[in-house]
């Protein structure tokens, strides 16, 4: 705050004249110091001092970005104010961009609902539950919970009947997980249409109807899209989302986040499953490190 109020007056007092001892109040700027030490050695404040600096750094670029758009607009393009009057209305100019910059910073949450909300009705923008998934990927989210986050958000964002997500390897697939819940489901997949699954990329009822009808059971007159959820040529699961008969299309832009999806979740499962892999060889290597023990403690 001391680095940016110091900026603050530079850059007045190049514009505007304002205020004449620059380094005076650049100076007097330090007194954000002291109060910092007062807030970091609070324990009741002290613990709001990372959402503090958030707000703080947020505000310093701010401020750095409008100084630097008037320094180049003002003086590099057209010239510094001579009289007391072109000074008043450059101010003016300035004092205005900063309160509707920090205006919108407030308000932008509401502004992007709202825009969202005119452009795609009670949805929500598509690409919003690819950016939630990438993040919550990065935190260590149990696969289980991940899964489940991943169809309630695709389930809010799309505005679906239903979304689940199938795992597993060789012919079996299961329902891990559905919302609404409709329980645990076995899927089963032959050889003869597993590599034209895993290769398909997203398909529709048609497609199903022929290579899995067994997902058609009562959705003969939904929407629905299936993308298969694989990594290196295996298939580790499948997506199947649902839309009523009578509500939205799914768009070009929807099918290419289902396939993203799709893909990012294949990597996921594709490394939880070496990570099981890795921990059973770590095991196996323990135990029979412990029988090797036990045989030279039992030969001596």
């Amino acid at each position: 705050m001391a680095v940016d109020a110091a900026l603050v007056c530079w850059v007045l007092h190049i514009l505007v004249g304002w205020p004449g001892p620059v380094a005076a109040a650049a100076a007097g700027a330090i007194v954000a110091l002291p109060a910092a030490l007062v807030v970091a050695t609070s324990a009741r404040l002290g613990s709001y001092a990372g959402r503090l600096l958030v707000h703080v750094l947020l505000l310093a670029g701010l401020t750095v970005v409008v100084s630097a758009i008037y320094l180049v607009i003002v003086l590099g393009l057209g010239q510094q104010p001579g009289d007391h009057a072109d000074r008043e209305i450059l101010g003016l100019s300035m004092l205005a961009a900063a309160v509707a910059a920090v205006g919108y910073l407030s308000a932008r949450e509401r502004l992007m609902t709202s825009a969202t909300r005119l452009v795609y009705g009670a949805r929500e923008a598509p690409d919003e539950v690819l950016r939630t998934f990438g993040s919550r990927m990065t935190r260590a989210v149990a696969m289980d919970e991940l899964l489940l986050q991943l169809a309630e958000s695709l389930r809010k964002t799309m505005a679906l009947t239903s979304a689940e997500v199938y795992t597993g390897s060789g012919e079996v697939l299961e329902r891990v997980v559905s919302v609404p819940d409709a329980g645990r489901r076995t899927l089963m997949i032959g050889d003869r249409e597993r590599p034209v699954v895993t290769q398909v990329g997203i398909s529709g009822i048609a497609w199903a109807s022929i290579w899995l009808p067994a997902l058609l059971d009562g959705r003969q007159r939904a929407q629905l899209r299936v993308a298969p959820i694989s990594h290196a040529g295996e298939l580790l699961g499948l997506l199947v989302v649902e839309s009523p008969a009578d509500g939205h299309s799914f768009t070009e832009e929807d099918e290419r986040v289902l396939t993203e999806l799709a893909r990012q979740a294949g990597l996921a499962l594709y490394n939880v499953r070496l990570d099981a892999a890795l921990q059973t060889t770590l095991n196996e290597l323990r135990r029979q490190a412990d029988e090797l023990r036990r045989a030279a403690v039992l030969g001596k």
